[in-house]
């Protein structure tokens, strides 16, 4: 399905950028990480957009919006924010992109989009 929108009265221009329904999330840079977070994500994909927001473990307060310099249809740059990192270490925080027309499908449908978190050693 090809979802156009006419936003304002111009021509086309290079940077110019076309939804096409539900972004895909093909995989993540690094796939996993220690806690406690703060550690940058780039995820891969299709269909991304500028304004399209990015949540871990689906909890509201874990929801990014990148900035328009960290977004191209095929990837996203994100850092993975500390309050997504569960009680139980070695557990997964499952990754969802969220455009103006529809959600990323999540690791029931895609494992794809989980970042496993480990444990950091103390020495």
């Amino acid at each position: 399905m090809l979802c156009l929108e006419k936003v304002e009265e111009r021509p086309f221009q290079a940077g110019d950028q076309f939804l096409f329904g539900t972004p895909i999330v093909t995989g993540l840079t690094p796939s996993s990480g220690g806690a406690p977070g703060d550690i940058p994500v780039t995820i891969m994909g299709l269909g991304f957009a500028v304004g399209c927001t990015v949540t871990f473990n689906t909890v509201p307060k874990n929801t990014i919006t990148p900035p328009a310099s960290d977004v191209t249809p095929t990837a996203i740059n994100v850092t993975l924010p500390n309050t997504s990192v569960p009680k139980n270490l070695h557990e997964f925080a499952d990754v969802t992109v969220t455009n103006a027309y529809a959600n990323s499908p999540t690791s029931a449908t895609t494992p794809n989009d989980l970042f496993t978190y480990y444990s950091v050693p103390k020495f």
